[in-house]
């Protein structure tokens, strides 16, 4: 894990790859939670070039500060969220030909 945040990963900071949340009990998957993991997921979703994974990765991430107040599910934080958006619109904006290349699109 720590050889694929140092390379690929390196929007997620070390610390969180040795960081571990409780869930509640009625989450899916076991109790304990890896946070490194879950940023490692919707990193990679976001970078997919799909759009049905763009916007998937959307409903695992605060997409508000209002919504870190409100919700109740267990959500990469707001602020996580936003860095690994960024990241990922600089990766598509970066990898464009043309300004009519559809990494473009997704970096919107």
């Amino acid at each position: 894990m720590l050889k694929l945040q140092a390379k690929v990963f390196t929007c997620i900071e070390i610390e969180t790859c040795f960081e571990v949340r409780q869930l509640s009990p009625d989450s899916i998957g076991s109790q304990t939670n890896f946070a490194c993991s879950e940023q490692i997921y919707a990193e990679t979703l976001l970078a997919s070039g799909s759009k049905s994974n763009i916007r998937y990765a959307g409903q695992i991430m605060e997409c508000s500060r209002a919504e870190s107040k409100e919700s109740t599910q267990q959500k990469i934080a707001y602020e996580v969220s936003v860095a690994l958006i960024l990241k990922a619109s600089r990766e598509y904006f970066d990898s464009s030909e043309s300004l009519s290349d559809l990494s473009m699109e997704y970096s919107k």
